[in-house]
């Protein structure tokens, strides 16, 4: 299994260090969040990033450019087109994973490899 393009669903202070990881390792990312508000908000949080970089990669120049390497969307088909692996970090509601999960399962090409995240909702609740 390949993995070159990376979907990570939120962009909150999980999710935006997720995505700027993964695109500092050379994967293409794009950051689906559920209005431009949030991924405006995304993008602010990301900001501090390429410093922290600086001082612990021999290569941390280069997390300069991160960002803007970056897609951003709130159309989540869009989001999840190309998707070889889509990345789960959205707010622990179980309302919310289950209206995601059921949009995702609609949306998401046969190919993509999903990893969720549950730190407090019973699994047995999304099911």
């Amino acid at each position: 299994m390949s993995i070159k393009n990376v979907t990570v669903a939120g962009g909150g202070v999980l999710g935006g260090q997720i995505a700027f990881q993964s695109q500092f390792m050379g994967f293409n990312v794009t950051v689906y969040d559920v209005n431009d508000s949030a991924l405006k908000h995304s993008e602010q949080l990301m900001t501090s990033y390429p410093d922290i970089y600086k001082n612990f990669y021999a290569d941390g120049e280069k997390a300069d450019k991160v960002i803007e390497n970056i897609r951003f969307s709130s159309n989540l088909t869009d989001a999840v087109q190309d998707a070889d692996l889509v990345i789960e970090a959205i707010p622990e509601n179980v309302n919310i994973k289950k209206d995601f999960y059921e949009q995702l399962s609609r949306v998401a090409p046969p190919k993509s490899n999903i990893c969720f995240k549950f730190f407090y909702v019973r699994t047995i609740s999304i099911c």
